[in-house]
């Protein structure tokens, strides 16, 4: 959406600091009404494709007001250009995208490939939105949040989860798995294992915004429709309620920090041994 131009204000005025608060604000204001933004690929014509048949198409959260993971908007136009679907929306959406995608999948519609991508509040709600998914047997192919602070425990219904965050900022927190939780789990923390994706002047409100992050997170999204050992491995989510079968393994594997790295440069995510 076009940002309104204050047309009272001279040139001169656009570099002093009131002139870029305003313009923070209009954009702020913009942000709040409109809530959803819909990314679609630059050949979206021949890529718009039903369940089944190839497509990955990505949910991206932002945080709160919308203001402060902007680099969400910006990851989501990187994914488009690579010709992904992306939607990018406020993390308290959540719900009503839960439900969009499990009416849709009971339709036999919707993607091939469910990625859910949040920063701060919004990677919190991404791990709600895989809950409310699991409930209702849809799965979720990868799990991507980006400093989330109080994020659940990754639900059973989730094949892949890379949560990338810093442990000294005062925010970012690891992921656990929970219950039945059977997939891969890594915690990618820019201050200890991550380090090479660190720098000074990332934090909070920044890290959203890392070209580097960005440049891994589409990498991962996209190697999904080219891995078929990674379809051919998918199956179906039991919806809550239903008992296990006896042979369904019930452990998790959480990923080492050396299978950490190995995944963040391949595109893959190697089995890991266990902690």
């Amino acid at each position: 959406m076009p940002i309104p131009q204050n047309r009272s204000c001279p040139p001169g005025n656009r570099h002093r600091p009131g002139f870029a608060f305003g313009r923070t604000l209009l954009l702020a204001c913009a942000l709040l009404f409109t809530g959803t933004i819909l990314i679609r690929p630059a050949d979206a014509q021949q890529r718009h494709v039903r369940s089944g048949t190839g497509q990955t198409e990505v949910y991206l959260l932002r945080g709160l007001f919308n203001v402060f993971s902007l680099g969400m908007d910006e990851l989501g136009r990187k994914l488009a250009a690579a010709g992904i679907k992306a939607h990018v929306v406020n993390h308290a959406e959540w719900s009503s995208i839960a439900s969009s995608i499990i009416e849709s999948r009971s339709r036999g519609q919707g993607p091939a490939r469910l990625v859910l991508i949040g920063h701060s509040l919004g990677g919190n709600d991404i791990i709600l939105l895989a809950e409310k998914l699991g409930r209702n047997g849809v799965p979720v192919d990868l799990l991507i949040p980006v400093d989330a602070t109080a994020p659940n425990p990754v639900p059973a219904n989730v094949m892949r989860a890379t949560n990338y965050f810093q442990s000294n900022n005062g925010f970012g927190s690891p992921l656990r798995a929970g219950p039945g939780f059977r997939g891969q789990l890594i915690n990618a923390d820019l201050v200890t294992n991550r380090p090479d994706l660190n720098s000074a002047e990332l934090g909070h409100t920044s890290i959203d915004k890392s070209p580097r992050i960005h440049r891994e997170i589409v990498g991962m999204v996209a190697a999904l429709g080219r891995n078929p050992r990674h379809v051919a491995q998918r199956k179906p989510v039991r919806p809550a309620g239903q008992a296990r079968t006896a042979s369904e393994p019930a452990a998790p594997v959480a990923a080492s920090a050396a299978a950490a790295e190995a995944a963040m440069t391949t595109g893959t995510i190697p089995a890991a041994p266990r902690p």
